[in-house]
């Protein structure tokens, strides 16, 4: 079995697990307000890995492909919250298939998968379906 790709996916599944349960508990309402900030945080990762190793240009194209993340996921929080978890996961796939070049070490995709998943689907099994007033 090979523990490279499963170990750092486990443990960043359970750090994903205790924090989608610790927000449930503070404020349950609000899951998809802290995945999109999760997720802006998760991206200011790569582009700061990207700034300390890559050309200008893919700094640049990173920026671009957060920005495009972010705004999406804004849009899903105003519009359907649950979109907010379909955006995390999605982003949690897309770093497993695409992102061993961007300048992070080889055990954070798959730990950036697991996370992504957990609070992926967190906030699809938990988040209103409608944006909430404290949302709008």
């Amino acid at each position: 079995m090979d523990t490279s790709f499963l170990m750092p996916s486990l443990f960043g599944a359970a750090l994903a697990g205790v924090a989608a349960a610790v927000q449930l508990r503070v404020a349950p309402g609000r899951i998809a307000n802290a995945g999109h900030f999760a997720l802006g945080m998760i991206l200011a990762l790569y582009i700061g890995a990207r700034l300390a190793s890559g050309p200008l240009s893919a700094v640049l194209a990173e920026c671009a492909f957060a920005s495009g993340m972010l705004i999406a996921s804004f849009a899903s929080l105003r519009l359907w919250p649950k979109g907010v978890g379909v955006i995390i996961v999605a982003h949690g796939i897309y770093d497993q298939l695409f992102a061993h070049d961007a300048g992070m070490p080889d055990w954070y995709p798959p730990f950036c998968l697991g996370v992504d998943v957990v609070l992926g689907l967190a906030i699809l099994v938990w988040a209103s379906g409608r944006p909430t007033q404290a949302q709008s």
